[in-house]
């Protein structure tokens, strides 16, 4: 992996939005890491963005297998202006996965409604560890058991889903969130029968690339509070047609 596979899609004098590849963490698990990450590959050519912090001042990891937009601020106020509207739910990510049908495998509680087709359902729960080395993470509901509901935390994440179409058993579904928990898509459209393509953890149909793209950011900018949306690619246009998520 290099620079060359990194797209910097905008760059201003306080952020930069740029397109992470699938296959690549965005920051490091802890200051003493030195493995590739977007932010380290970022950071020969912006090296302010490191701040004082591991993670740097990136404002919403995507998962190693997820490629898509992250934003970074590139001084302290940004950051800290940023952290205030995502507190406040004004920090908005999109996502489009694609999914094929499986019931969920153990640890889950039942899903509490149908989805349907064309029409915005939200999501909602705490999430626990769960599994060997706790890799996986798991909703927890009201009608989860007394000890899942123990070991979750108090804080409830909301995915709001759409099902835009079905086709020879694949399901396009389009997700957007304020706050985001780990593995929190993944986990939410497993929960929902719908896990995504090349998801092993969370026993997706096999594929080599995982068909999740974090396809469109939006915030109010820090200067003028004017309303800013970057997005990958224009409304109709299918996210997974490139020759990497073919069968």
């Amino acid at each position: 992996m290099t620079m060359s596979d990194i797209t910097i899609v905008d760059e201003t004098e306080n952020y930069l939005i740029v397109e992470k590849p699938h296959s690549l963490a965005t920051v490091p698990l802890s200051y003493h890491d030195d493995k590739a990450t977007l932010l380290s590959m970022l950071a020969g050519d912006y090296p302010e963005i490191l701040g004082d912090r591991y993670e740097g001042y990136v404002l919403h990891r995507l998962d190693t297998e997820t490629r898509g937009l992250v934003l970074i601020a590139r001084n302290e106020t940004f950051y800290r202006h940023m952290l205030k509207e995502q507190k406040e739910g004004r920090f908005i990510k999109h996502y489009h996965a694609l999914c094929s049908y499986k019931e969920p495998k153990e640890g889950y509680p039942s899903f509490p409604f149908l989805l349907s087709s064309h029409k915005v359902a939200d999501i909602t729960s705490s999430f626990r560890a769960y599994g060997v080395g706790r890799r996986q993470v798991r909703p927890v509901s009201t009608t989860s058991s007394l000890f899942a509901r123990k070991k979750s935390g108090s804080s409830e994440y909301v995915s709001s889903v759409l099902l835009l179409e079905s086709e020879n058993g694949r399901t396009l579904c389009d997700i957007s969130l304020d706050k985001g928990f780990r593995h929190q898509v993944r986990s939410h459209l497993a929960w929902a029968s719908l896990p995504i393509i090349g998801d092993k953890i969370y026993h997706g149909k096999e594929h080599q690339v995982l068909h999740l793209i974090s396809y469109k950011v939006g915030f109010y900018n820090l200067i003028d509070r004017s309303r800013v949306e970057y997005c990958l690619y224009e409304d109709g246009t299918d996210p997974f047609c490139d020759t990497r998520y073919k069968e």
